[in-house]
């Protein structure tokens, strides 16, 4: 069984004009009298910084159209391709969304905005300099009157930047690289884990914002790694499990220390399992040293 996050989407983010942006931020396909299209923030990003989004759609049809906005932004909703043509990967994990109480109405002639300054970096992530197109896949109606079309392809580019001083940023660049093709990576801030870690991260002493969760498929949060750095040594023996969650048979162990601070990591017994070389891939990937 996957993790689920329970996502309420909001309803309506804004009104824009459609003759406000350039014609290189290209419509898609009409689909019943719907068109969308992705507008970057800025046409280049620093390596590292968010790169953000504006999802718009429009009304080209006749008919007033009820639209379900729930799921935009997760469940890989987004096509993007590097200067090679090669996908750049969804790494998140999968969300179980909900409609909103009202369904918004799209009236002839009217835009919207769908996703409003969407960090792609969330759920992609891209770790070189270059060209790279993102186009939005299309979404099904839900409980909507109407599907969402793909959207035109927009082009940016990354230029290099200081990379290493987003820590975190670092951290999944170098994790992305060596965890099985198959399984998926996400952010958490470590709530309902256990309270000395969320402690910690309270009192400042965790260098991510969040921790790194490691998750095979098909096995979900029961079947997992996490990855986090401090800033100073800590007591694993501390971390203890009330017996009920789904880190009751986890093992934190302490890997060594990095560039960033003293690293950890937490699995539980079926995820070292399905990935036994983890610890050594680990080790080498963040460059930590063991003595």
């Amino acid at each position: 069984m996957k993790y689920y996050s329970i996502l309420l989407t909001i309803a309506l983010l804004g009104m824009v004009s459609c003759s406000q942006y350039p014609s290189d931020y290209p419509w898609g396909a009409e689909l019943n009298g719907i068109r969308t299209r992705l507008i970057p923030s800025k046409k280049a990003f620093t390596l590292g910084e968010p790169i953000t989004f504006n999802l718009e759609m429009t009304n080209v049809g006749r008919s007033a159209l009820k639209y379900d906005p729930q799921g935009m932004k997760v469940n890989d909703k987004m096509l993007i391709k590097d200067f090679n043509g090669h996908i750049i990967k969804y790494i998140d994990t999968d969300y179980q969304t909900m409609s909103p109480f009202r369904l918004p109405v799209i009236k002839p002639g009217e835009s919207v905005y769908l996703l409003y300054n969407f960090d792609i970096m969330v759920s992609y992530h891209i770790c070189k300099p270059g060209k790279y197109t993102v186009q939005f896949k299309g979404k099904d109606r839900a409980f909507g009157e109407m599907e969402f079309p793909a959207s035109g392809t927009a082009q940016i580019e990354v230029i290099d930047g200081e990379l290493i001083q987003n820590d975190f940023q670092l951290l999944r660049c170098r994790l992305i690289h060596i965890i099985p093709d198959d399984w998926g990576m996400y952010m958490t801030n470590g709530f309902g884990v256990h309270q000395e870690l969320v402690k910690l991260h309270k009192q400042g002493g965790i260098v991510e914002k969040c921790f790194i969760m490691l998750l095979p498929p098909q096995k979900g949060i029961v079947h997992n790694m996490m990855v986090w750095h401090t800033k100073t040594p800590m007591d694993i023996s501390k971390i203890k499990h009330d017996g009920k969650s789904a880190f009751s048979t986890s093992v934190a162990e302490y890997l060594g220390q990095d560039q960033r601070g003293y690293a950890y990591w937490e699995y539980t017994p079926k995820a070292l399992e399905l990935w036994p070389q983890a610890k050594e891939d680990i080790l080498k990937a963040l460059e930590i040293k063991t003595k």
